[in-house]
């Protein structure tokens, strides 16, 4: 989660489970206005979504910034970091953002983490 960060507008307020059962009930031939409607949906995001597979239309995505990691790889690394604090390894900040950075690269996952100093940012 990016830090201290505040919402700046308003845009897709609606929820994830609206628009599964929007697309849903047009798939299933009700009209877009009328779904759209029912649910609480914007019409050209319900159309533009319509393109997709239900489930990745239904999935909500705001902003130019991705997760890196998926929530089970991020619990992952908590539970690692638990095991440490318990063993008395003390584990700065810093240590977290090189060990977000292997774990990203021996996984292969895509990131935009620092190259050269080979950490992950702040947040």
């Amino acid at each position: 989660m990016v830090y201290k960060y505040q919402r700046k507008t308003n845009q897709q307020m609606w929820d994830k489970e609206q628009m599964h059962a929007t697309l849903r009930a047009v798939k299933e031939g009700a009209k877009i206005n009328a779904a759209a409607r029912a649910h609480n949906v914007p019409v050209a995001t319900l159309f533009r979504r319509l393109k997709k597979p239900i489930k990745e239309g239904a999935m909500k995505g705001l902003g130019q910034f991705r997760p890196v990691f998926s929530s089970d790889q991020e619990n992952i690394l908590v539970e690692y970091l638990l095991q440490m604090e318990a063993r008395l390894f003390d584990l700065t900040r810093s240590d977290l953002s090189h060990l977000a950075f292997h774990y990203a690269e021996l996984n292969q996952i895509t990131h935009s983490f620092n190259k050269i100093d080979q950490k992950a940012g702040r947040d």
